[in-house]
């Protein structure tokens, strides 16, 4: 009969993949703080992987799949003035190491945005891998800013 429970959470892994694809955003956030403007350095970014939508069992079903993977991740909520609107929940996970575990999850799965995952796999390995500088200013190198740049939306924005 052979292992159904590893077949099922592959189907599952697959599935949450496609709904990343569809839904998802992989991108490098701004990190703001004050203490960082203070002491004269330039900003700094930071991964974020999150999906957002309106339906419960939707929610219900990514989240236990998270849980089943023993992926990280926080779950918040919207809920809009306007009442026309939706409230809408979100799904996130931030941060290099939490990152690398999802993009090293569903890098294989991923379609659409496979340039993406594949960026910000290799952003976080790099930086992860790359001793502390300290107190100095962190200096990404071409590279790092070019990974960056292109998950700050493809807009041509410059990193400064």
């Amino acid at each position: 009969m052979g292992n159904q429970q590893g077949k099922n959470i592959e189907v599952k892994k697959a599935w949450l993949a496609g709904f990343l694809d569809g839904e998802g955003s992989f991108h490098a956030a701004v990190y703001r703080s004050a203490g960082l403007r203070a002491k004269g350095r330039r900003k700094l970014y930071r991964p974020v992987i999150k999906v957002i939508n309106t339906h419960i069992p939707t929610l219900n079903y990514v989240t236990g799949i998270l849980d089943e993977m023993e992926l990280p991740y926080h779950v918040y909520w919207r809920h809009p003035e306007n009442p026309k609107w939706s409230t809408s929940w979100g799904v996130e996970v931030a941060g290099f190491k939490r990152c690398l575990r999802w993009t090293q999850a569903f890098k294989d799965y991923v379609l659409t945005k496979r340039e993406d995952v594949e960026n910000m796999l290799e952003w976080c390995h790099l930086t992860l891998v790359r001793p502390l500088q300290g107190k100095t200013p962190i200096q990404y190198s071409p590279h790092e800013e070019k990974l960056i740049s292109s998950l700050r939306g493809r807009r041509g924005r410059e990193l400064r």
